[in-house]
């Protein structure tokens, strides 16, 4: 049985993804998540998953969980995204974190190393819609449109470097049970309270969690080098529409700028 080390696995995707391993019975599974955006309820008690409390970005803590696991194939998915304005935190963990789980993996000789990289990468006006594999960071400008973006594309430079077999999954806007960030819990928060809303007037793609947890799951065994892919539907929708489809689903209505 392999043992997977999987980032962030009380988080949104993490846990999904953690559940999924969970069920396949294949892999004994090793989460790591400090709990700042996390949850433990999000992960039902299994046998074969292990949890280790700990940051990322603490380098002995992350070679003593290789030593103590000997995972085979990390999955990253564990990010810094609360607040905007915290680019140390999300320095620390979206690249330290990184920096600290890459030489671990090579030191420990893993198979496998999948990142849950971002869209935006591409920028927030991309050069092609939908984003293809190839077209320029950021639109080729030099804004990064947020730190969140900067950092977690700065980790995928970092791991290009690495040597390893990777894989780096650059994810749309993801939705689906256990999110609270984004638009959708956003909305659905502020129209059950009667909470005006700020509703922007632009386009975003966005896939539910299953279908992103059945591409990782796919992937792991699938044999890549060094591999890039986009995880999207290929279609995006106004914003705006977003918000009228949950009126429309909660019965509620709500002025909104």
């Amino acid at each position: 049985m392999n043992n997977i080390l999987v980032t962030g696995g009380c988080g949104f995707i993490g846990s999904h993804l953690v559940e999924r391993l969970g069920v396949t019975k294949q892999y004994k599974v090793i989460v790591i998540d400090n709990f700042q955006t996390g949850l433990n309820s999000n992960l039902i008690e299994n046998s074969e998953v292990t949890i280790c409390e700990g940051n990322v970005s603490d380098p002995q803590f992350i070679e003593n969980v290789f030593i103590k696991h000997c995972p085979s194939i990390v999955i990253h998915a564990a990010a810094s995204y609360k607040c905007p304005a915290d680019w140390h935190g999300d320095i620390a963990t979206n690249i330290v974190g990184m920096a600290n789980l890459v030489q671990s993996s090579i030191k420990h000789q893993i198979d496998k190393f999948i990142y849950l990289q971002t869209s935006l990468c591409y920028g927030l006006d991309p050069i092609s819609l939908p984003v293809k594999i190839g077209d320029p960071y950021f639109n080729g400008s030099y804004y990064g449109g947020s730190s969140y973006a900067i950092s977690k594309t700065a980790a995928e430079l970092y791991l290009s470097l690495s040597g390893l077999n990777f894989i780096s999954f650059r994810l749309a806007n993801v939705y689906g049970p256990r999110n609270f960030s984004g638009p959708i819990p956003i909305f659905y928060a502020n129209l059950k309270n009667n909470i005006k809303s700020r509703v922007y007037k632009t386009k975003r793609d966005f896939i539910f969690v299953s279908d992103v947890v059945n591409c990782i799951i796919k992937s792991l065994k699938t044999e890549t080098f060094d591999s890039y892919f986009n995880i999207s539907t290929g279609l995006d929708i106004e914003i705006s529409e977003i918000y009228l489809l949950l009126e429309k689903e909660l019965g509620k209505s709500n002025d909104y700028d």
